[in-house]
């Protein structure tokens, strides 16, 4: 290997190395300011200057020179890195989360609205409507761990609401903790018998569980209270 060479590989080595570290530590660390309630420290910092930089330059010149009509997403992208930008890009004030998650909702940004309510619901901050608000957008985003925190507090509030009953259901199944839905779902079937889909999901816990009888049953029952019930139609072929 020549020493030109040689020297060539250690300047890559130089700028790459710390690259792929930052990158690294983005991916299992960082934790955005919007959620951090510490100091960021200096690679989360470099990591915020970079990300807010490289989005607010795409956005600016798409619509300065490519005339774009959609930059707003790209805009909320940069305020996600830098929150005292957002009362300008997203109208919304960066101390009331719940109005920020609204606002990147808006802006097609699911999974940042995702962290955002995930985070609320963790640390109890939100109010019964609101978690009714959330509940259906966790079910649409397959988030079921935050599904399931959210329906929890729902029924400590309410703890006869069915639908949470059901979402809670919903969520301990995904999660693969088959006898709590199964018990979840038992309740359900006694209170509303005439509920197919609750029927229909009893049918797939008991598959989960090799109960073969006790799957047909539950969705043969679901299909003689719905019998266009066509998912309960092919798991029972």
């Amino acid at each position: 290997m020549s020493r030109k060479l040689k020297k060539n590989r250690q300047i890559l080595l130089f700028f790459l190395t710390p690259a792929v570290f930052i990158i690294l530590y983005g991916v299992f660390f960082y934790t955005p300011p919007l959620l951090d309630t510490g100091t960021h420290d200096f690679i989360e910092q470099t990591i915020d200057f970079v990300a807010f930089s490289w989005h607010m330059g795409k956005a600016s010149i798409q619509r300065a020179f490519l005339k774009r009509n959609n930059t707003e997403q790209v805009f909320a992208l940069a305020a996600w890195h830098r929150p005292r930008f957002l009362p300008k890009i997203l109208h919304v004030d960066s101390f009331n989360l719940f109005d920020v998650a609204g606002a990147f909702l808006k802006h097609s940004k699911n999974r940042l609205a995702v962290k955002i309510y995930g985070r609320l619901v963790e640390e109890g901050k939100l109010n019964l409507d609101q978690l009714l608000e959330t509940e259906a957008f966790f079910f649409d985003a397959e988030d079921w761990i935050s599904l399931r925190a959210n329906s929890e507090h729902i029924l400590k509030l309410q703890p006869e609401d069915f639908f949470s009953q059901y979402y809670l259901g919903l969520s301990q199944m995904n999660l693969n903790e088959l006898d709590e839905a199964e018990k979840t779902f038992q309740n359900l079937l006694a209170e509303k018998p005439d509920f197919a889909d609750v029927s229909y999901r009893l049918g797939l816990i008991y598959l989960k569980k090799k109960q073969v009888e006790e799957a047909r049953q539950m969705l043969e029952q679901a299909i003689q209270i719905m019998p266009l019930h066509f998912d309960a139609h092919d798991r029972s072929k």
